[in-house]
């Protein structure tokens, strides 16, 4: 990413209004993962923009890694070559940049997988 990507700063505390991060050529996502779970999905998203994901791989840090990649790839429908985890290698908290893809088209991607996968209220 050369660089080009920056988070703004913000508290977490607060009335601060949070949205996805927008960088220079790109964005910036907060991501919380669980592994070992049944399937790999976009489980939530927090009130300060935190994207819950759970993940099929085992608690292993490379492979969870990996995983992470390839499903916000197709997720967000972007090369796994255009993500990049930059922070919380090894925690289960991470910051990933996205390049190429707008906080916009971030945010409309997630809620539209979000919808998908809850069932309509009857």
């Amino acid at each position: 990413m050369n660089g080009k990507i920056k988070m703004a700063e913000g508290r977490l505390s607060g009335a601060r209004e949070w949205r996805f991060q927008d960088g220079r050529d790109g964005s910036i996502l907060r991501v919380s993962i669980k592994p070992h779970c049944a399937e790999t999905c976009i489980h939530a998203i927090q009130h300060n923009a935190v994207v819950e994901i759970h993940l099929q791989s085992e608690d292993n840090p490379w492979r969870s890694n990996q995983e992470l990649v390839t499903y916000l790839s197709r997720l967000l429908q972007i090369p796994e070559s255009c993500i990049e985890i930059v922070a919380g290698l090894y925690s289960r908290n991470k910051v990933v940049a996205l390049e190429g893809v707008s906080p916009g088209e971030v945010t409309e991607r997630l809620h539209s997988e979000l919808k998908r996968r809850q069932p309509l209220a009857s």
